[in-house]
């Protein structure tokens, strides 16, 4: 065999132990785990994690896959596994091509490039990463290249791109780009068996009517379709009528294959940028929010929120760290938070946003001098660091309490709802939370109507008051036509989330689509499904 391959548990927990978990904190190498992993493939190329699957499902082993894993739901830890296939290593060299019937410029490359690497690649140019270009000529037969950008930016910048798709992964500026899925042209996956497949854009619906039909390995199925939320989503298999097959892949989170290499879609970035947080002096930003995202001469980027109990938190971290912290000196009569981020091109362009968020500030109440604002990537960083340093200052407070009740943990929501019930959603989580007197902090991506509640208990017993209201949260937000998880997926820690979107009926058709690209079960058993 090629594929380099660790065996043994307790070689691969003492040498390789990072392998064994993900930012979940669910952690195979425990003495709670189920079962233990006996061997570790480390592919560089498909043909090699072609090797490591074929050997694997001729063995009968059951398999987990995993990428970054910056993943927080369990999906890439190998609970109940015999092995793990790490794709950490599929580096392939970027190819940049101009798409001339897409009029668009592309990047391939293997899903073990980290996003971060990609970013920087593309800011100081393909040439010089090692990688090759092809398309576009300009004068004198010279390649020209523009200013290029992977818009999907989640805030783990160390995620791997195969894991990006495999979650359709999306952040602040999924309300101006959309997730990940937008931006995957083709990609290459191996099955559960082996066996190499390819899947392009542009290449057909995969559905008739209200079926879709599905082929693999000689046999055939034909399933309802079922319409995923209208919000941002990442839970379930995209089965929508006018899914194709590369749709069924991307977010299925390593169930159906391992994505082993992409061809992602480039955009050029805009001109300028301005950088915005505002501070309100009241905590009610829904109003606020609509009015932004309806301003007729731009359309933001990103919405970002921060609520008052948020706030608190990190003005607490300010007094503890000063500077180091990266939170601002934020006026005192602050009650909440909004971010967001706006391209334009010129001056003129400039002074009719300028206006017009003018216009919207006395409308709300909101004074122009409540601002910060840029537009240099400094400006970017230092925002970013403030919008961080909450989830690390609530990570430190849970890390505290945890010393004196071992597993205690944050509870942190992942559901979105639509513009319309966002009002109704937020009062819910208010009510339901205060009426139990638990500690919690709301934040998130408030325009795509996506906010996370994150609830911080002091006993188990509000630990497990917390676990009941994420139940009832998931709930009211499918109710609402939402999704039970936008972004983080279901893997092995939600999985049960997926009957409360789809139905038990929604599940059993996602079974039978697993079945058929998996027949014995061993890839990723236990993760969504």
């Amino acid at each position: 065999m090629n594929c380099r391959k660790i065996t043994g548990f307790r070689r691969i927990k003492e040498g390789y132990a990072d392998y064994l978990e993900d930012e979940s904190k669910l952690d195979a190498g425990s003495t709670r785990a189920s079962g233990r992993i006996e061997a570790l493939y480390l592919p560089k190329t498909t043909e090699e994690v072609q090797e490591a699957a074929s050997e694997l499902f001729s063995c009968g082993i059951p398999y987990c896959v995993s990428g970054g894993r910056t993943g927080i739901t369990g999906g890439a830890v190998p609970e109940g596994c015999g092995a793990l296939i790490s794709l950490e290593g599929l580096k392939r060299a970027p190819e940049l091509r101009y798409d001339e019937a897409r009029a668009c410029w592309t990047i391939t490359l293997g899903a073990g490039w980290k996003l971060k690497s990609l970013q920087e690649m593309l800011t100081r140019g393909i040439s010089n990463a090692g990688g090759k270009a092809a398309g576009s000529a300009g004068q004198g037969g010279k390649l020209v290249l523009p200013k290029l950008f992977f818009p999907v930016d989640p805030t783990e910048t160390s995620a791997a791109i195969g894991g990006m798709a495999a979650t359709n992964a999306s952040g602040a500026r999924t309300l101006f780009y959309g997730p990940t899925r937008d931006w995957v042209l083709g990609l290459e996956a191996v099955l559960a068996n082996g066996s190499r497949m390819r899947a392009h854009r542009g290449e057909g619906a995969l559905g008739e009517g209200k079926n879709i039909t599905l082929s693999c390995g000689g046999r055939t199925i034909t399933v309802p379709s079922l319409d995923p939320p209208v919000t941002k989503h990442a839970g379930g298999y995209w089965l929508k009528a006018d899914a194709e097959l590369i749709d069924l892949f991307i977010g299925s989170e390593g169930t159906l294959g391992m994505i082993t290499e992409l061809e992602l879609r480039l955009v050029e970035p805009p001109d300028e940028t301005l950088y915005l947080c505002l501070f309100p002096e009241s905590d009610e930003p829904v109003d606020l929010v609509r009015a932004l995202k309806n301003c007729a001469g731009f359309k933001p980027l990103a919405l970002e929120y921060m609520d008052a109990k948020s706030l608190a938190l990190l003005r607490d971290y300010r007094d503890l760290q000063h500077e180091a912290s990266g939170v601002p000196d934020i006026p005192e009569q602050t009650a909440a938070v909004l971010y967001t981020e706006i391209g334009f091109s010129g001056e003129q362009a400039f002074r009719e946003i300028k206006e017009e968020l003018y216009s919207v500030f006395h409308e709300h109440g909101l004074r122009p001098d409540a601002t910060w604002a840029g537009f240099s990537p400094g400006t970017l960083r230092a925002m970013k660091n403030f919008r961080h340093a909450l989830p690390e200052r609530i990570n430190a407070v849970l890390g505290g309490r945890r010393r004196s009740i071992p597993g205690l943990t944050k509870i942190g929501t992942d559901m979105a709802v639509p513009d319309a019930a966002l009002r109704e959603m937020l009062r819910i989580y208010r009510s339901s939370l205060d009426a139990r007197g638990l500690e919690y902090c709301i934040f998130g991506h408030i325009g795509n109507g996506h906010l996370h509640v994150n609830i911080l208990p002091e006993s188990r017993e509000e630990l497990e008051q917390g676990r009941e209201l994420y139940k009832d949260f998931a709930r009211r937000a499918a109710s609402f036509g939402g999704s039970v998880s936008a972004e983080h997926g279901l893997g092995r820690l939600k999985r049960e989330y997926l009957a409360l979107q789809f139905g038990e009926e929604g599940r059993e058709i996602m079974k039978k689509v697993k079945q058929l690209f998996d027949p014995k079960g061993l890839l990723n058993p236990g993760v969504l499904l």
